[in-house]
């Protein structure tokens, strides 16, 4: 099965940059699979930790070069979900940036002082969490990051309206399978990205 993902690095100049990361090809799926626990969970399935762990060894064996890995987290976990984190973090591919997946119940003067107790370093906070809570937190998960040096991905920011806002409170980076459905809908997702799509296509 192909599985594609739409990931949009923030460039200063540029703005949010589309990028369609083909999930699928076993080379490219290695360097995406940090996504997998939602895909994961979205199939009804328990995040697969063996499968993770051959792909952190095919990044590091290819030398492939992933925007970054997301660490595995028990979704909606709260506390248990930074342990679970911590415990998967020394498995992440040497040299791939790490990001830590934060959602509803934790703040950021707890992840803080969570952070600073890690052997292992952090490199991006991943916005995770129910759609209230992100978007009643995400700008300060924004700010904390860039404070800590760390940048920030908001997951699941697919309708336009997000895509404005998540640009607007500073994201780094979103991703979103929205805008690859139906062409509509990708032209209403690039509009809001303030590009145009080429005739033709």
């Amino acid at each position: 099965m192909v599985v594609f993902a739409l990931l949009l690095p923030f460039d200063p100049v540029l703005g949010f940059v589309p990028r369609i990361a083909l999930v699928g090809d076993e080379a490219d799926r290695a360097a995406a699979e940090s996504l997998g626990t939602a895909r994961s969970l979205d199939a009804g399935r328990a995040f697969d930790g063996v499968r993770w762990m051959r792909d952190q060894w095919r990044i590091r064996d290819r030398g492939l070069r992933p925007d970054f890995v997301v660490v595995p987290d028990v979704v909606a976990g709260g506390e248990d979900s930074l342990e679970f984190s911590a415990r998967e973090r020394p498995f992440v591919a040497p040299d791939a940036p790490a990001y830590l997946v934060v959602q509803d119940g934790m703040t950021t003067e707890r992840v803080g002082q969570w952070l600073i107790e890690q052997p292992d370093p952090y490199h991006g906070i991943f916005v995770g969490g129910t759609l209230e809570w992100k978007l009643a937190t995400s700008a300060a998960w924004v700010t904390f990051a860039h404070e800590c040096g760390m940048k920030c991905h908001i997951g699941r920011c697919g309708p336009p309206d997000r895509v404005r806002w998540a640009h607007a409170i500073g994201a780094d980076s979103i991703d979103s399978c929205l805008p690859l459905r139906d062409r509509g809908k990708l032209r209403a997702f690039v509009d809001a990205l303030g590009l145009e799509i080429a005739e033709g296509t």
